[in-house]
């Protein structure tokens, strides 16, 4: 496993439900490239609930977004240090399929975000 989908699953780990997510369920199929190397796990929401595997969920048959990317862009989403909606803009990241799941799902990578996926008090952010 690449580090920055380490570090991503160790960061969902200790997300579980997402209350912003509760309106959103769907499969997002996440790709990394690294040394020539592709990497892909499955983030899975049913509303709010997430969870992440190396195999589509029980019963789909396909994702419903595919998210392709450079680990280093990845890292950068997943830090805050760059907007998903800017990677796309800049083509550092390629969506197909359900555009606006992968948007809710910016949630997820904003390292401001709490456990639950609320908004953190700055002083909280700082000291977590």
């Amino acid at each position: 496993m690449t580090k920055e989908l380490e570090e991503f699953t160790t960061q969902l780990g200790y997300r579980g439900h997402v209350s912003l997510l509760e309106r959103t369920s769907g499969t997002v199929l996440v790709e990394l490239s690294d040394d020539g190397r592709t990497e892909r796990w499955y983030v899975n929401v049913q509303r709010g609930d997430v969870s992440l595997s190396k195999s589509l969920p029980k019963g789909a048959s396909a994702p419903d977004c595919v998210l392709r990317t450079k680990a280093s862009t990845f890292k950068a989403i997943r830090t805050g240090q760059l907007n998903l909606l800017a990677a796309i803009l800049r083509g550092l990241l390629t969506i197909e399929g359900k555009v606006s799941l992968a948007v809710a799902l910016q949630g997820l990578f904003d390292p401001s975000k709490g456990a639950a996926g609320e908004a953190v008090a700055g002083y909280a952010r700082g000291h977590a």
